[in-house]
């Protein structure tokens, strides 16, 4: 399971880059994972040139999701990437070089995060994170097929049709204090509800109240 593609112009050149996220496997990622994305940059004539290790976003696991701003205000779009037992913040530095910023950071996401969505929920001008996780999953004791969970037979083979019977994970939100760093601040915002599992993406929205008559 994986997905997710973002676009940043991360040279700031008014050209979209394009990111991609990377999957693995059970035996990959035991053994280290895959990059958990790609980044390509965008040159001449629409062509595109994978600059991953150019640009320092090497971190290797089981990529999920990506999402782009920038959290720092500085002009440049930053990334954070969400993955299965860890998740990752790049900083961009300009000219698409990038820094892991994570534990600087404080938004370790863990766990079996999937989406990722930025927004400044308190309008205090630093945008915030909100990060779903989808159930929790123990990756050296995994579902066994025929078991309380659904399984279903997919060209043959058996697969996990469905999350039914795994226990869920609350989800997370970092609060940007506006120097670099956030707080985790999900249980005090009331959206730490393990009982919402399943979840797979966030989505910021504005609802303004109107007064009826």
């Amino acid at each position: 399971m994986s997905g997710g593609v973002g676009f940043i112009d991360c040279d700031n050149d008014g050209k979209l880059e394009i990111i991609t996220v990377n999957g693995s496997s059970v035996d990959r990622y035991k053994n280290g994972g895959d990059p958990m994305i790609t980044l390509y940059r965008q040159e001449d004539n629409l062509q595109f040139k994978d600059i991953t290790a150019d640009a320092g976003v090497t971190r290797k696991g089981w990529g999920m999701g990506v999402a782009v701003a920038d959290f720092d205000n500085d002009g440049w779009l930053d990334v954070f990437v969400t993955g299965f037992g860890c998740s990752v913040l790049y900083r961009n530095k300009g000219n698409c070089k990038f820094e892991d910023v994570t534990a600087k950071a404080g938004v370790n996401a863990d766990g079996f995060p999937t989406g990722a969505a930025w927004g400044d929920y308190d309008r205090d001008g630093n945008v915030d994170l909100f990060v779903p996780r989808y159930v929790h999953v123990d990756i050296n004791n995994l579902p066994q097929f025929g078991g309380n969970e659904r399984y279903c037979t997919f060209m043959g083979v058996q697969v996990q049709c469905g999350p039914w019977g795994l226990p869920g994970e609350s989800d997370l939100l970092f609060h940007n204090k506006g120097d670099g760093t956030f707080e985790e601040v999900s249980k005090k915002a009331g959206v730490n509800d393990e009982k919402a599992f399943f979840v797979m993406q966030g989505i910021w929205a504005g609802l303004r109240q109107r007064r009826l008559a």
